[in-house]
């Protein structure tokens, strides 16, 4: 059973939402940082204002500082309800005033003002009524009366000023902001979850087209053609794969059923030929000599369908790819030597003369037991089809590159171009001129297949009568 690895739609929606859910989020952090510090940074500038607005009512006149705080009217110091605060103290750190909503209480210890230089500092603190606010603390110089004697005037006093205030309404802002900004978030997630769901099911369309149309193959009649004019882009080289692969397989269940019906019928001719014989043998008391002649015939036919069932596993070994090949130096010459002579005897029996060119110390490195197939099956076939008196010639060549060629030709041959190209398809069938009962088509089958194997190929072509089948071996000379 196939083991799913989840959907593709969840995939891209989990991937998409998971990526628009990072962006939101990291784009409404930013807006929410950026709105928090312009938020405080005007609350700050409004302080440091106040600040400086109170730092002006403080005046000095020779080494005496009038403070008119108390006299201004400064009611956000001295209500009951979320008042501000502020205190000055002179140089020794002794308080010189306070707003009302102190209560006794003090800002700044004593023990800080050492900190406080000619500039701001601001600050997040705990007001007195326990409430968080930001606190700015300057140091400054009392301004001078224009008015007075200049002889009245002291030597510059520096005093330090602190003024307080709650940051509920900037909180309250950020509260605000925040909610909106949670709300916009979902609202914004909901939609874009209902836009990806849209764009997955139209984007994965073809897809799931694709998979419909793979899925309503006929196994016993595979056609069914998957690229289309209006398949996308991305899913045109699947379509093209597709198609290349029905082609593949539809040819292959075709020469699967026309194998087992060439398959059906060499077999059925040799096992009749055995019936008939032994039928014909049995059907009344004859003579031993008859009786040998039979078992003679009967063997000549088992002979024949051994050999063409050999073929046959051979062929099936090839085509498995369970034939493991031992290079060795071979001197072809000497080989195709040893193969000769049964096949010389033969040809002698109809008249056919054998010529043999074969060069000595042509040497490659192959396997020798496969070529020695492949040498005997062309002969073989060249023995087998030559016209009565003919000839066949076998020839050894060294090629450009390192290569050899072996070829085997036969006179007598009637095969027209278009037909010769069939030659070395199994159980094929020619004219009269190959029809021979002696063989069921499958020599030149095999040794295509086995001149692949050995990194070589194999060529037939009719020339003025003749049959030519040509093998390069394209291996590097020993």
């Amino acid at each position: 059973m196939t083991r799913t690895h989840g959907s593709l739609r969840r995939r891209l929606l989990v991937g998409m939402g998971v990526g628009i859910g990072s962006l939101f989020l990291v784009v409404g952090a930013l807006v929410y940082r950026l709105q928090r510090q312009s938020l405080y940074d005007e609350f700050d500038r409004a302080l440091v204002a106040r600040a400086h607005t109170l730092a002006m009512l403080v005046e000095q006149e020779a080494t005496r500082i009038e403070n008119d705080l108390g006299r201004s009217p400064l009611p956000e110091f001295s209500r009951l309800e979320r008042p501000q605060y502020f205190e000055i103290w002179r140089p020794d750190g002794r308080v010189l005033d306070g707003s009302k909503s102190l209560h006794g209480t003090v800002l700044v210890p004593s023990g800080s003002l050492a900190d406080v230089t000619v500039g701001n500092v601001i600050e997040p603190v705990q007001l007195p009524d326990h409430v968080h606010g930001r606190q700015v603390t300057l140091r400054f110089m009392p301004r001078q009366d224009p008015d007075a004697d200049t002889r009245a005037i002291g030597p510059p006093i520096h005093l330090v000023l602190a003024v307080a205030q709650d940051t509920l309404d900037v909180e309250a802002s950020l509260a605000h902001l925040r909610s909106v900004l949670l709300w916009s978030f979902s609202i914004a997630m909901l939609l874009g979850l209902g836009i990806l769901v849209g764009i997955a099911w139209y984007g994965l369309r073809p897809v799931e087209a694709l998979a419909a149309r793979i899925a309503n193959i006929d196994p016993r009649a595979p056609g069914a053609g998957f690229t289309s004019p209006v398949l996308p882009v991305e899913l045109a080289p699947i379509g093209q794969r597709l198609d290349e692969l029905v082609q593949r397989l539809a040819i292959t269940f075709a020469r699967e059923r026309e194998l087992t019906a060439e398959l059906a019928h060499e077999l059925r001719t040799p096992i009749t030929g055995l019936k008939v014989t032994l039928e014909l043998a049995l059907s009344r008391q004859r003579a031993p000599e008859e009786y040998r002649r039979a078992m003679t015939d009967c063997l000549a036919i088992c002979q024949q369908t051994h050999g063409m069932v050999d073929a046959l596993l051979a062929l099936a070994r090839l085509d498995a790819g369970l034939i493991s090949l031992s290079d060795r130096p071979v001197e072809i010459g000497r080989l195709v030597g040893e193969v000769l002579p049964p096949f010389a005897t033969r040809a002698r029996t109809r008249g056919v003369t054998i010529e043999a060119a074969m060069p000595e110390h042509l040497v490659v490195t192959t396997d020798p037991d496969q070529l020695k197939l492949v040498v005997s099956n062309l002969l073989d076939n060249a023995v087998s089809y030559v016209e009565e008196r003919g000839t066949i010639r076998a020839a050894l060549v060294a090629t450009a590159g390192g290569g050899v060629q072996l070829r085997v030709a036969n006179s007598g041959s009637t095969l027209t171009s278009d037909q010769v190209r069939h030659a070395t398809e199994r159980f094929w069938r020619g004219d009269a001129a190959r029809a021979s009962g002696s063989h069921a088509g499958l020599g030149l089958a095999l040794c295509q297949k086995i001149t692949a194997l050995l990194g070589g190929s194999l060529a037939v072509t009719v020339e003025n009568g003749w049959f030519v089948a040509a093998v390069d071996l394209n291996l590097r000379r020993a």
